[in-house]
Formats: structure tokens, C-alpha cells, sequence
């Protein structure tokens, strides 16, 4: 397994949601951005101001709820929902600078989607 580097930033697609690892990102001082699964259970807390002119839908603090996830990550995170093109995506991230989750999604679309 990776061990955290503190001050790392780890992006990651749903594939691998551990919530244990992501802990123990969150206990290194790192920082992550995950694409969520559909059906992740969050409890929002509150909601920040949405910046829908650059993509962002819904920007909303909070915890998860489901019963091992939430053992597992006890801690809040943050849930961002952007509109890339037609497509939508959910984000949770460990990292409250306003545009990062659309940054790293822009970039690893630019890498994946890059004429060979």
C-alpha cells in the first residue's frame, strides 16, 4: 500500500474509494480528490457559494453516512458537482480550495482525451 506523503496530493478515480487509506491521507497532512461512486451516502452539512459560471453546481460540506464509510472516515469532506461539456461529475475532496476538484478533472481529461 501507498503511504501518504504530508503536503502530497493524491487525484484518484472512484475505482478506488478506501475510505481507510483516504484516513490515513487525511492523517499524513495530504490532501486527495476522488471521483465518488453513485450511491455514497453524504449528509450535507452546509453549502458554499456555487461558481456555476466555471462549471460548479453544487459546492456542499459534509460527512459521510453510510455505515463503514463512515467508520472508516469519520471526518468531513467535501462533495463538489461539476458539469463538464454534457457530462456530470461528483467529486469528494479533502482540499477546500475553490477550484481544485475542476482543475484536476480538466487536466486528467486534457491527459486521457490527448490525440496520440
Amino acid at each position: 500500500m501507498l503511504i501518504p506523503e504530508p503536503g502530497a496530493f493524491y487525484v484518484m478515480d472512484r475505482g478506488f474509494l478506501d475510505f481507510e487509506w483516504l484516513y490515513a491521507v487525511h492523517q499524513a497532512g495530504s490532501f486527495f480528490v476522488i471521483r465518488a461512486q453513485s450511491n455514497m451516502k453524504f449528509e450535507r452539512r452546509y453549502s458554499r457559494p456555487a461558481g456555476r459560471a466555471a462549471g460548479i453546481i453544487c459546492d456542499q460540506i459534509g460527512r459521510l453516512t453510510g455505515t463503514l464509510s463512515s467508520q472508516h472516515y469519520p471526518h468531513t469532506l467535501r462533495r463538489i458537482r461539476i458539469k463538464v461539456y454534457i457530462l456530470w461529475y461528483i467529486f469528494l475532496a479533502l482540499y477546500f480550495a475553490y477550484n481544485a476538484a475542476k482543475k484536476f478533472h480538466y487536466d486528467s481529461f486534457r491527459v486521457s482525451h490527448a490525440p496520440a
